[in-house]
């Protein structure tokens, strides 16, 4: 089990996307049957690799998730929900940061974007605060063209080197 502070420390660390073995500095995003994954890795550190998972529904086109996890363990670290629910968990332990007591057993609605973190001795990613009470850039998405920017300010939070580039569907 990580600790908080491992968990930032490996959503911190540089990251790239492999194609084919290789890191790259520049991807195509083009969200293909609502869905696009990439593998990612850090050079520095060899023993962990990660996943980037952006899921669009088909039903709903601005009900996005973009999840994060260290791959090995198959860990959430960080994701980022539009028009999804969730409701936290009642018990506080020693292990939840300040910044999440309030919010013990809120429940979000679809229309409350939230974003999870990785919190020790829970469940992975069961915490999550709301977007507006969270410094993520982007609070709401009110259009499909309002998608591409959440990715990319996703990939600098995950502190993704690699550079997403726009491709028309």
């Amino acid at each position: 089990m990580l600790t908080n502070q491992e968990a930032m420390r490996l959503i911190g660390l540089p990251k790239k996307v492999i194609e084919k073995g290789n890191p790259v500095d520049v991807i195509s995003w083009r969200c293909k049957n609502g869905k696009a994954r990439y593998f990612l890795s850090v050079e520095q550190e060899p023993n962990y690799s990660f996943l980037l998972d952006i899921q669009q529904s088909l039903k709903n086109n601005l009900k996005i998730t973009l999840h994060f996890q260290e791959d090995t363990s198959k860990t959430g670290l960080l994701r980022i929900d539009y028009h999804g629910q969730h409701q936290n968990p009642r018990e506080i332990k020693s292990s939840l940061p300040d910044r999440f007591k309030p919010y013990a057993a809120k429940w979000f609605g679809y229309h409350e974007h939230h974003i999870h973190y990785y919190v020790e001795s829970y469940k992975p990613l069961a915490w999550a605060i709301p977007l507006a009470d969270d410094e993520f850039p982007v609070k709401d998405i009110t259009t499909t063209t309002d998608i591409f920017p959440v990715i990319q300010e996703f990939a600098v939070r995950i502190n993704l080197e690699t550079k997403f580039e726009r491709v028309s569907s």
